[in-house]
């Protein structure tokens, strides 16, 4: 694998910096160069592959992680100095209407898609349409569009367009601003969408599913073209996709004519020639490839490896090491609703409170991280102050305790075979479960014989299964499971519960996949969407806490520090708390330092 990697890209190495892989002499990092240039590449290790980069369409994290940016832009983007929103594709922050439901964007002069075309407000309207198509496979991200009620392109000036929503709406601002704006000539060259209004893909679904026209378009625009193949995965970003190789690696390579060359704002500038991810699943090869510098930025390491690195020079002569707090959090996730076939378990509130009582989670936070992660009660990240209910008291890890609860649930081992029992439907069900996770991922695995070892003492029976990635994704979107253990990178932007917890998220292909709410959680989400008064919102939020500490479809388990490596020749490389953690087009390295050159020019 350590050769693979230099056999699939030709390299030139410029200065020999992997020489002192032994760390014996270390080697000096400094420059006096303060200007950026365009040169080097960025390697960093990726735990997983993407499902796929098509924009709209794909699930994954590492799908999203490699398009945000660096393939695809938005009107404005995060900048990580301030955390505040700047303008990017936009000339300008947006101009909004006293009653907070129109925003007027200018897109830059500047600004041109690959083809040398002007990227236009026609553009946006196209992507928003392209989002509310309910034949296309985006339905993960169409929770977040449902406000906007059109977009209207100023017939003078093409340029210039304004969003309008049909009600207020928290996250109206960042959603509008950060929608990455897909050029309509590669995703729609017979423009079929235009032929729809926004209102009309909005509607009624049952008459546009039947719709010859608008299923032609969606069974394109959902095929394997748009997903993988280079040469229609486009944005206005810096990067294109040079290279892919399933489980691998995935090359983005730095487009030699890009329209942000030509505008003088920082936000916008891209430095790596390349940024390369590749794909290593298991941790201990991440970290052989660590310490041999065969990558550059390794995020998300495990709290044993991490202190194990922070005392080896062949790491810490080559990287800065640091751990930040994150907006992410840990949990695992009960089945309430499962599908045909798998046991109707925890559909019961008792059983899942009784089994939250099984894991022990501070033994968990001591044993596999070390201090680096802290216990949370709910669905909010601790960072987020004003949203975080300070209030809700951890479960107690109790197992005599659960094993009552059971027994008051009707669980009892009535056949003396060490295995509890009831009758569920008229038929004997014992408490054998599977516990599910993606393969490769070691926390998650120990996490799972932790619990299956408590869980045995009372008479429960749990499998503790690894899926690779992709299947693991399936079984959950098609709710074919009973316990798994996931994590979700939120970020700064005030806590929208819809896409996780709305009943529509669970049938409609959201990331709902316990099958958690009601009627009347619905209307606690849509209030909390559609309340702009922080104070006002935030006890909305809390409420909303409280219930799911109270129905427990999940067990919230920690918020862990990111630990992570970065290479030290790299400069603006600051570890940000929302994922990816880093900012990778933004990396530069002084010419003295430069170690990685193109065996190429980009187009």
């Amino acid at each position: 694998m350590k050769g693979l990697f230099f056999l699939l890209i030709p390299v030139v190495l410029i200065n020999c910096l992997s020489c002192n892989t032994s760390g014996s002499k270390s080697i000096d990092y400094s420059s006096e160069q303060t200007t950026p240039e365009i040169n080097d590449w960025v390697i960093i290790l990726q735990n997983s592959d993407a499902d796929m980069l098509h924009p709209t369409n794909y699930f994954s994290s590492a799908a999203g992680l490699i398009l945000d940016r660096q393939i695809f832009q938005g009107m404005m983007d995060i900048n990580p100095e301030t955390k505040k929103y700047e303008p990017s594709l936009a000339q300008a922050e947006p101009v909004i209407s006293e009653n907070g439901l129109s925003y007027t964007f200018e897109i830059r002069n500047e600004a041109k898609w690959d083809n040398g075309q002007p990227i236009t407000g026609y553009d946006y309207l196209f992507t928003l349409k392209a989002l509310k198509n309910p034949l296309a496979d985006n339905a993960k991200q169409r929770f977040y569009y449902e406000f906007i009620k059109d977009v209207t392109v100023d017939s003078a000036n093409p340029k210039k367009f304004t969003v309008h929503a049909n009600q207020k709406f928290h996250l109206a601002y960042p959603s509008i601003a950060s929608t990455w704006v897909m050029p309509e000539y590669i995703y729609d060259p017979g423009k079929v969408l235009s032929g729809f209004s926004l209102a009309q893909l909005s509607g009624d679904t049952a008459n546009l599913s039947k719709n010859k026209t608008l299923q032609e378009f969606s069974s394109t625009y959902n095929s394997t073209k748009y997903q993988r193949n280079p040469d229609f995965i486009v944005g206005s970003g810096p990067y294109k996709v040079k290279e892919w190789i399933s489980g691998q690696q995935i090359v983005l390579e730095r487009k030699s004519k890009w329209w942000g060359d030509a505008c003088d704002i920082k936000l916008v500038k891209a430095w790596p020639e390349r940024i390369v991810y590749r794909i290593i699943n298991d941790m201990n090869s991440g970290l052989t490839a660590l310490k041999a510098q065969e990558i550059d930025v390794m995020d998300q390491i495990k709290a044993n490896h991490f202190k194990e690195i922070k005392l080896n020079p062949k790491v810490t002569d080559h990287f800065t090491l640091s751990n930040p707090n994150t907006y992410g959090y840990s949990f695992i996730g009960m089945n309430m609703k499962p599908v045909s076939g798998r046991k109707q378990i925890f559909s019961d509130k008792q059983v899942r409170i009784a089994f939250s009582k099984l894991i022990n989670i501070d033994q968990i936070i001591s044993t596999l991280f070390f201090g680096y992660a802290q216990r949370i009660t709910g669905p909010v990240a601790p960072l987020k102050k004003g949203e975080y209910h300070e209030g809700i008291k951890p479960v107690e890890f109790n197992p005599t305790e659960a094993k009552a609860l059971l027994e008051t649930a009707g669980w009892k081992d009535t056949d003396g075979n060490g295995i509890l029992d009831k009758i569920i439907n008229g038929k004997k069900t014992e408490f054998e479960i599977e516990y599910s996770y993606n393969q490769g991922n070691d926390i998650r695995k120990k996490v799972g014989l932790m619990i299956a070892d408590e869980a045995k003492k009372i008479g429960i029976i749990i499998k503790v299964v690894p899926y690779e990635y992709s299947v693991y994704l399936k079984k959950l979107q098609s709710h074919d499971f009973d316990l798994h253990y996931s994590a979700l990178s939120t970020s700064q932007n005030p806590s929208d519960f819809k896409e996780n917890f709305s009943t529509r998220a669970w049938s409609d292909g959201g990331i709902n996949y316990s099958g958690f709410g009601t009627a009347k959680i619905d209307l606690l989400i849509d209030s909390i969407r559609q309340e702009l008064d922080e104070n006002k919102r935030n006890i909305l939020v809390k409420r909303f806490q409280e219930i799911v500490a109270d129905e427990c479809p999940a067990i919230y388990l920690y918020n862990v520090q990111n630990m992570m490596a970065v290479h030290k020749r790299f400069r603006n490389a600051d570890p940000y708390p929302v994922r990816p953690y880093y900012f990778a087009q933004r990396f530069w390295v002084p010419k003295n330092l430069t170690r990685y050159v193109s065996d190429e020019p980009g187009n």
